[in-house]
């Protein structure tokens, strides 16, 4: 059976697999944080409460991997298949649903950033993830050994710290990072591998040690974004990556992997909408601004407005799923599932 990144297949999960789409949706709030705009909340505050979202897209990239290497090992190409032209028709779709707002900026749609990238901000995970994908399946099929693919993959990590975060040491131009961020899906795909496959890394797969990777690695990015800050005169909150965010991450990702839960509503919640959420808050974020809410609102209701956002995208694609399910299924690049009844969710007895 093949097992999609983004599935809404009749499938059986098991209780793991329930707990990492609650961390699914969990995460897709926390995404939200890190696109809303704060006003003038204090800077220091503000920094870390950005650093604290930094967790979601490393997160949904190394859940990827984890369950791409899970279908690679039944079926290569099939899965890579499936997979890739999922990944590739929600790109499309999202794409053609921002480019309204992407025509009224102004900008020049034919540039190639914006069709290899996407033409909204938030579109070049999808990209990334393309790559991501055609980086695993190749290595799967070449048998590249675990620690070529580590070597690779921290090069990549230290090259897109370098161009963010660290550019004062490499003098980086300004959208190097933007460049750089399109295959950040591969090491953090590839983690999402090696807990599945490596002995050596599942060993660590205790609750224990990812609540102290997570709790280091968030303090390791207050002490890196304050330090460039008194020393280089970065604003903290302008951070996208530092060297906490990796262990922050992987942290979370474990805990998701090892920690138990009985909340089957919020399990499916997770599965069926996070997806849906990460692509399309940033049209509720864009109505919001039209407003000027930053002037409606004050300090700790702006701190709120990420809520705000969250549940609204959650409700309206509940509504979606319900009354417009077939609207909803092409909005999140589902054709397959277009003439099929709705999936349910078995829970196995095991």
């Amino acid at each position: 059976m093949i097992i999609e990144l983004f599935s809404f297949k009749k499938m059986q999960i098991t209780s793991r697999n329930n707990n990492i789409d609650i961390f699914r949706l969990i995460a897709s709030y926390f995404i939200v944080i890190l696109h809303m705009d704060y006003g003038s909340v204090n800077e220091l505050f503000l920094g870390c409460y950005r650093f604290a979202g930094r967790w979601g897209v490393p997160f949904f990239f190394m859940i990827s991997g984890y369950y791409f290497q899970r279908s690679l090992e039944k079926s290569p190409s099939i899965s890579f298949k499936n997979n890739f032209s999922k990944i590739l028709n929600i790109f499309i779709i999202a794409n053609l649903v921002y480019l309204p707002l992407f025509l009224i900026s102004g900008d020049n749609i034919l540039q190639l950033k914006y069709i290899i990238k996407g033409n909204y901000f938030h579109l070049w995970f999808l990209s990334s993830l393309l790559i991501g994908l055609s980086f695993l399946y190749i290595t799967f099929k070449l048998r590249i050994k675990s620690i070529f693919l580590i070597i690779s993959c921290s090069l990549i990590l230290l090259l897109a710290i370098l161009s963010d975060s660290y550019s004062f040491i490499i003098k980086s131009y300004p959208d190097q990072y933007g460049s750089v961020r399109s295959i950040l899906s591969i090491p953090f795909m590839t983690i999402g591998t090696l807990f599945f496959k490596s002995s050596n890394f599942k060993r660590y797969l205790k609750p224990k040690f990812g609540i102290t990777l997570l709790i280091l690695g968030y303090l390791l990015q207050i002490f890196e974004g304050y330090s460039i800050y008194t020393f280089f005169n970065r604003p903290i909150q302008d951070h996208q990556l530092v060297v906490g965010t990796i262990f922050y991450s992987a942290g979370i990702f474990i805990l998701a992997l090892t920690l138990k839960f009985n909340n089957d509503k919020l399990g499916k919640w997770g599965k069926e909408y996070s997806l849906f959420i990460y692509l399309y808050h940033p049209i509720l974020i864009y109505i919001l601004k039209e407003i000027n809410y930053t002037s409606l609102f004050k300090n700790w209701l702006l701190i709120l407005s990420p809520m705000i956002i969250f549940m609204a995208t959650l409700f309206i694609g509940i509504l979606f799923d319900k009354y417009f399910n077939r609207f909803f299924l092409i909005l999140t690049g589902s054709f397959s599932q277009i003439n099929k009844k709705k999936p349910e969710i078995i829970v196995p007895t095991r």
